[in-house]
């Protein structure tokens, strides 16, 4: 750890840390206990697993790819076949231990990295909201990709910019910078959604730009674009085996009968994301939603008021699968409780988050200062871009925003870094809804 740290910034740290690894070792247990009771498929065990037999039984080669069924890349997927050899002879329980590991490496990783980082409190907020994320315990214990994923993008994310930003790459930051750079690349072929991290890396580099001498700005560049390239060349080669960012299973419609994967505009996915990342944004950024000016205080009311009784409006539309349509759908009892569970509930995201984007600026400086928050905000931005291009009839899934919490993490921790009771008490009910969605398949099942 940085020994320039002021003591309250250590203070801080420690205090995250501690949370994190607590919550890591719970949810481990956990999901260790429902991989160990529950022996049936729950969720999408039954379909991802087709996948994970497929490169468990015939290897990893062009004719197992082109064979690919599920919309998601191949890299997840070959990590839980690798789970299958490694954990016996039980398929499904050895891909759920192979997911679970993700994890558990994810969580060590960070905090090794963390030791050696200027920001590790930021690190251990985001390893914290990303643990307690209500997909998280189903993606820990069952065959779902997000694991994998998380591991290579997050860990390859944080090394990339931290080697990156130092004013002078030795021969060990090049090392970690190319490795970093193969990881996104790897999380990119784990949810092609990641692809969102090459263009942030891209903009930070450029940002970079500026603080280097001319002495070493030759090699400095070589070393950044050599490292880009090679994240970029696993999305490359997974579009000519698949002939497109989309497997071929999903694009034709084969296993899929009633969803289509395509490239292609897109409005109302973006939208849809906005939404579910202002969702997500409230626990994150608890204290910013009494830090608005008095002057702003009620021209935002009215105008959170009124998309929220928009949404309410088109709440069919805008609500997808997850947490949010089981509270709509819960509220039926109640007249006219769909819309205003849905109208209320858009009104606060609203003015929580332009209260957020409020102190934001205000704290732009801040930001601007630290190269991991500058990524973050491009990472979230590409991330959201990115669905324009996203066309079919695919929805986008609540659990999608799990891709980038570590990064909304990371950007409002730096703008709002003290972990009080309010806002831990927010996190923790995120964390108890992660616990019910999984035990709730088990139950299920």
């Amino acid at each position: 750890m940085d020994q320039n740290l002021i003591p309250a910034a250590k203070g801080t740290a420690r205090r995250h840390r501690r949370i994190a690894i607590a919550v890591l070792i719970l949810n481990a247990l956990s999901a260790a206990l429902f991989i160990n009771t529950v022996r049936s498929p729950v969720y999408d065990d039954s379909r991802n697993i087709l996948d994970v037999h497929r490169y468990a039984v015939e290897g990893v080669n062009l004719a197992s790819i082109r064979e690919h069924i599920n919309p998601t890349g191949p890299g997840s997927f070959i990590w839980m076949a690798a789970g299958v050899h490694l954990f016996g002879n039980d398929e499904l329980r050895g891909a759920r231990a192979a997911a679970l590991l993700s994890w558990l490496l994810l969580g060590g990783g960070i905090v090794v990295v963390a030791r050696y980082s200027d920001s590790p409190d930021l690190l251990y907020a985001a390893l914290l909201a990303t643990l307690l994320f209500p997909h998280t315990m189903t993606a820990s214990a069952t065959v779902m990709t997000e694991g994998p994923a998380l591991l290579f993008g997050v860990l390859g994310a944080i090394v990339w910019v931290a080697c990156v930003s130092l004013a002078r790459m030795t021969l060990r930051a090049t090392g970690f910078v190319l490795l970093g750079g193969a990881s996104m690349g790897l999380a990119v072929i784990c949810r092609q959604y990641y692809v969102a991290l090459l263009p942030a890396a891209a903009i930070v580099a450029v940002w970079r730009l500026r603080t280097r001498t001319e002495e070493n700005l030759r090699p400095w560049t070589l070393k950044v674009i050599a490292s880009l390239c090679i994240a970029a060349t696993p999305a490359l080669l997974l579009v000519l085996a698949w002939k497109g960012l989309a497997s071929p299973g999903m694009a034709n419609g084969a296993f899929f009968k009633h969803w289509r994967a395509s490239v292609g505009l897109n409005l109302s996915r973006p939208l849809i994301s906005i939404f579910e990342i202002a969702f997500y944004l409230i626990p994150l950024t608890f204290p910013a939603i009494f830090r608005l000016r008095s002057r702003l205080r009620w021209p935002t009311l009215i105008c959170a008021m009124a998309l929220g009784a928009t949404a309410g409006y088109f709440r069919s539309s805008l609500l997808p699968p997850g947490p949010l349509r089981s509270l709509d759908k819960a509220a039926r009892f109640l007249p006219h409780g769909e819309f205003a569970v849905v109208a209320i509930l858009t009104a606060v995201m609203v003015y929580n988050a332009a209260a957020f984007l409020f102190v934001l600026w205000k704290e732009r400086d801040c930001v601007i200062a630290s190269p991991l928050a500058v990524f973050s905000m491009f990472a979230i931005l590409a991330f959201v871009l990115e669905q324009l291009g996203i066309g079919g009839n695919l929805p986008f899934y609540d659990r999608y925003v799990l891709q980038i919490i570590p990064f909304l993490a990371i950007l409002a921790f730096r703008v709002l870094p003290d972990l009080g009771a309010a806002r831990l008490s927010a996190l923790g009910l995120m964390g108890i809804a992660s616990q019910v969605l999984l035990w709730r398949h088990a139950f299920a099942s």
